[in-house]
């Protein structure tokens, strides 16, 4: 065997030590590499798709008041109304409003199911003052321009 000691120290400084390296260190990180690869090619192609959206053409409702006319009464009382535009591009405007109404409950209740059916509605807040229930609403609406 001593004959043969240095040929079985090449075959595992050669084979042995670089198999065992790869294996222990940086095999995960390859498969990473190649994944990551992946993903940028499927990115590239879905970026070059070209996805044609139909854009509904619509007065908005938030912008100029128009959804408070459609919800109020009920027993609700608008303490404020706040409209904007939270973006606008591509020929697609985000309008935004947020509105506090004030009354007592089962009335805020029925005037939030009445606002889901108007308009997306996108949060809720509910809170009490010292003159009662109020309720703060945020809605959102996209148009096509």
């Amino acid at each position: 065997m001593s004959r043969y000691k240095g040929l079985a120290y090449l075959i595992g400084l050669v084979v042995v030590a670089p198999w065992l390296a790869y294996n222990l260190a940086i095999a995960k990180t390859v498969g990473q590499a190649r994944e990551a690869r992946r993903a940028g090619r499927e990115i590239v192609m879905l970026e070059s798709r070209s996805v044609d959206t139909p854009v509904v053409k619509s007065e908005p409702k938030l912008g100029n008041g128009a959804i408070m006319a459609r919800v109020a009464g009920g027993g609700c009382e608008v303490v404020k109304y706040t409209p904007y535009i939270t973006d606008s591009r591509d020929g697609l405007t985000v309008h935004t409003a947020e509105m506090v109404v004030s009354g007592g409950y089962t009335d805020l209740v029925r005037l939030v199911e009445r606002v889901e059916k108007e308009s997306r509605l996108v949060s809720v807040m509910f809170g009490s003052t010292k003159n009662g229930l109020q309720a703060t609403l945020i809605l959102q609406e996209i148009t096509g321009s």
